[in-house]
């Protein structure tokens, strides 16, 4: 068994949006298996030789995230065998590549953003049904409180961001672009030794990004504004992280 960066990419998606697949299968001269771990981490192996006539395999697509079985599996069988498997001189030369080159790390990369923007997607879903519970704007804004003061480290994420994207423009002889900066760069300090693990000025100004946060969000409920993906761009895309950083730079 060995790491498979160069797994094949004619085989179709994956049933599911963070599945598992696992694919057994004979191509008449031994019988091989393929592993996806979160449509992510590929594998290759070879359990042992067989020579014989048949080429066949067996693919199953599982769902990690499935409350309840059958949902979790969609599985089929055909023939002739899929992806057959090649074992490489060097089993570790995948692995070792794809470290050297970054594409390794790239992968992890590539995973965190999927779960951060599957994350976001869902908390998004059910922020607006909780709103579309309440029977006023009184009562939505303080849904709105109640879920950004839970959720001070997505604000971080924000005023992150927001420092990443103000840092890029590389305007070092703009006063306004240092003051800005370094204002941001406050935003986000940590502190180890404090409870919520940011200094005093991180800590207020996470507190004042997340009430423009609601302030913004509140406003676009009265607008008819707020949809699924007004809510997915605030919590986790564009418009949370101007919000935050405007709160911010105060």
């Amino acid at each position: 068994m060995w790491w498979d960066f160069e797994a094949p990419t004619s085989l179709s998606p994956n049933a599911f949006e963070f599945g598992h697949r696992i694919i057994v299968g004979s191509d008449g001269s031994h019988v091989y298996g393929r592993v996806s771990l979160f449509s992510t981490f590929n594998f290759a192996m070879i359990f042992y030789d067989m020579a014989c006539s048949k080429s066949e395999y067996v693919l199953n697509d599982i769902d990690p995230m499935a409350e309840k079985m059958p949902d979790d599996l969609k599985q089929q069988r055909a023939t002739p065998a899929l992806a057959p498997v090649i074992k490489p001189a060097d089993t570790r030369a995948s692995l070792r590549n794809a470290i050297q080159s970054g594409k390794g790390q790239q992968v992890n990369i590539d995973l965190m953003r999927r779960a951060e923007d599957y994350n976001c997607r869902i908390d998004a879903e059910l922020l607006l049904e909780r709103l579309g519970g309440a029977t006023d704007l009184a009562t939505k804004k303080k849904i709105l409180n109640e879920f950004w003061e839970a959720e001070p480290a997505r604000v971080q994420r924000l005023l992150g961001a927001a420092l990443s994207s103000v840092k890029s423009q590389n305007k070092y002889g703009d006063p306004n672009w240092v003051r800005c900066v370094a204002k941001l760069e406050e935003s986000t300090k940590h502190d180890s030794t404090l409870t919520s693990g940011l200094t005093a000025t991180a800590e207020a100004a996470t507190k004042r990004a997340a009430e423009a946060l609601v302030h913004e969000m509140a406003a676009a409920i009265q607008q008819g504004t707020l949809d699924q993906e007004a809510v997915e761009l605030y919590i986790g895309g564009g418009k949370g992280i101007y919000v935050a950083g405007q709160a911010a730079w105060v």
